[in-house]
């Protein structure tokens, strides 16, 4: 995947993280200023940069239900300053945006190896369909 589609598929995930929080900081509940769109592990996963289908254990016949699950969340600056760098309020924000489960299985999911097997077109139609 070139550069220039990763930039891309930032574009499209940050904005679909920051629409669904309707650009507001999920834990301080500021609006609009400066919203930006958090990763709850850093970017550098690439097996969740972008979000990930996520297996959950509801079933319908014989199907497993999956659910794209944007590994994200909105915060404004200062939320996302103190996210990033561990500071006071991370227990908290992690407490009300994320929750503990929640991050341990992105945590989990995370560490798998996919290197470069991702496919542009398939991402950018995942994110395009939410």
């Amino acid at each position: 995947m070139t550069r220039k589609e990763m930039n891309k598929l930032d574009e499209i995930w940050s904005a679909l993280v920051k629409d669904k929080a309707d650009h507001t900081c999920e834990h301080c509940r500021i609006r609009g200023v400066r919203m930006e769109a958090a990763h709850v592990v850093g970017r550098r996963h690439r097996a969740t940069r972008w979000g990930y289908y996520a297996t959950s254990n509801e079933c319908v016949g014989a199907i497993t239900i999956k659910t794209y699950d944007l590994s994200g969340h909105c915060l404004c600056h200062n939320c996302h300053a103190q996210y990033d760098q561990h500071g006071p309020l991370e227990d908290d924000i992690v407490e009300k945006t994320i929750g503990r489960e929640r991050k341990v299985r992105i945590q989990r999911f995370a560490n798998q190896n996919l290197g470069k097997t991702q496919d542009f077109d398939e991402i950018k139609k995942t994110l395009e369909a939410l």
